[in-house]
C-alpha cells in the first residue's frame, strides 16, 4: 500500500473537524472568554475560527479601560489585518485617558458591520472625533453617556444614524426648557423600538417631560421603554399609538403624582420596577389599574433593600396582586435580589397568596444582572 493511501486512510483528529471545532470555540465564548485567547494560539486552524469571536466585541474580551496605548495597538492590528475590521459587531469606547487623536484613528477604521456602540462623551472635541462612528449605517443599538448639558446633547442626538433602533441614553442633566426639535427640526427621525433614559439630575422637577419634544426620537413604534430618575415624565402625554405597541415598561425612582394607568397599555407583557422598603401608594394604585384586557405575563420587582422587606406593606401588595386579573392569565411575579436565603424566606412570608397560587418566583442576581436582564428583554422585542 502506498504512503499516500496510508495517509488518506488515517482517521481525522476530532479537533481538526471544522464543525466540531467551531462548536467548542463557541462554548468557550460563553463560559471562559479568557481561554478563548489561549485557544487562538494552538494552531492556525484554531486562529481562523477564534478570530471572529475575539474581535466581535473586543471590549468584552479585553475587560479593561481603554487608554491611548490600547487603542493605538488595536487600531494598528486592524490596519495591518484589514479583514478583522469586518468581525467587529460591538464596541465600547470609554473616554478616560484617551486622547482625541487616538479616537480619530479608531473612527477612521471603516467598520462595515458594527451594530452596537457604547460611548462616554465628555466634551465637544471627543464628540467631533467619534461622529463618523455615530453615523454608521450598520448601527442598530447605541448607548450614550453624555456628561455635558444642553444644548450639547441636542447636537449628539441629531448626529445619530437613522438606522438606530435601540437607544440607551444617560444624561447628567435634562433641561426641559430646550426642546430637542429646536436644534435641527429637519433631522431625520429615529424610529426607536426601545428607549432607555437615565437622568442624573432632572433640573426643575416641576416641569413635565413630554414626548412631543423628543425629536429626532420617534417613539410611535416603541416596544420597550425604560426610565430611571425621571419622575417628572408626563405619562398622560404619551401618544396612545405608543401605548398600544409598548410591550416592556421598566422604571425606577419615584412614580409620577397621578401614577400610571396600566389599562391604557393593552399589549404590555413585561412590567419591571424597583421595590423600596416602603411601598408607595402610587405603586399600589398603579397595580389596581391592571384589567382583564391586559396581557401582562411577567411582573419583576428589583429589591433595593432585601433586608427591609419584612413589613405589612408587602402583605398588602400581595393581596393587590392577587385580586388583579393576573392569575387566570398565567402571570408570574419575579423578585430579583442579591443571593441570600434570608431574603427569599422573608419574601415567601410576605407574599403567601402568590406562593400558594404558584405566581411567585425569586431570582438571585449579581450587581450586573439587572442590566443584563433588561438588555436581553429588549433584544427579544
Amino acid at each position: 500500500m502506498s504512503s499516500a493511501a496510508t495517509t488518506s486512510s488515517q482517521p481525522l483528529n476530532p479537533l481538526e473537524i471544522p464543525e466540531l471545532l467551531d462548536h467548542c470555540i463557541g462554548f468557550l465564548v460563553v463560559i471562559s472568554p479568557r481561554d478563548l485567547v489561549s485557544a487562538s494560539l494552538v494552531a492556525h486552524t484554531w486562529l481562523d475560527i477564534t478570530q471572529p469571536y475575539l474581535y466581535r466585541a473586543p471590549h468584552v474580551l479585553c475587560n479593561i479601560c481603554y487608554t491611548d496605548d490600547v487603542l493605538i495597538k488595536f487600531c494598528t492590528t486592524l490596519t495591518v489585518s484589514a479583514h478583522l475590521v469586518h468581525y467587529v459587531r460591538s464596541l465600547t469606547l470609554l473616554e478616560g485617558n484617551v486622547s482625541s487623536a487616538a479616537m480619530g484613528r479608531i473612527s477612521s477604521l471603516g467598520f462595515t458591520r458594527l451594530e452596537s456602540l457604547s460611548l462616554s462623551i465628555q466634551n465637544s472635541r471627543f464628540f467631533q472625533k467619534v461622529t463618523p462612528l455615530l453615523m454608521l449605517a450598520s448601527l442598530h443599538r447605541i448607548k450614550l453617556d453624555l456628561h455635558p448639558r444642553f444644548p450639547f446633547v441636542l447636537h449628539v442626538l441629531a448626529s445619530l444614524s437613522p438606522t438606530i433602533e435601540h437607544l440607551d441614553l444617560q444624561c447628567a442633566r435634562w433641561d426641559r426648557r430646550v426642546p430637542l426639535n429646536a436644534a435641527s427640526p429637519s433631522t431625520p427621525s429615529l424610529q426607536l423600538k426601545s428607549f432607555s433614559l437615565t437622568i442624573a439630575s432632572s433640573g426643575d422637577k416641576q416641569q413635565s417631560f413630554e414626548p412631543s419634544v423628543l425629536h429626532p426620537l420617534d417613539i410611535s413604534h416603541l416596544k420597550g421603554l425604560a426610565l430611571s430618575n425621571a419622575p417628572w415624565i408626563s405619562w398622560d402625554t404619551i401618544p396612545q399609538q405608543t401605548k398600544d405597541v409598548l410591550r416592556l415598561l421598566d422604571f425606577s425612582g419615584n412614580l409620577p403624582p397621578h401614577g400610571i394607568d396600566l389599562s391604557s397599555f393593552p399589549n404590555l407583557v413585561v412590567l419591571r420596577t424597583t421595590l423600596q422598603r416602603v411601598v408607595p401608594n402610587r405603586l399600589r394604585r398603579m397595580l389596581t389599574t391592571i384589567c382583564s384586557s391586559n396581557r401582562i405575563h411577567t411582573i419583576v420587582f428589583i429589591l433595593a433593600d432585601p433586608l427591609g422587606i419584612d413589613s405589612e406593606e408587602y402583605t398588602q401588595l400581595d393581596r393587590i396582586l392577587l385580586t388583579a386579573p393576573l392569575y387566570d392569565s398565567g402571570c408570574v411575579v419575579e423578585f430579583k435580589a442579591l443571593p441570600g436565603f434570608e431574603a427569599e424566606r422573608k419574601l415567601r412570608r410576605c407574599f403567601p397568596s402568590l406562593v400558594s397560587r404558584s405566581m411567585f418566583r425569586t431570582v438571585t442576581r449579581s450587581s450586573e444582572m439587572s442590566r443584563i436582564w433588561r438588555e436581553e428583554i429588549i433584544d427579544a422585542l
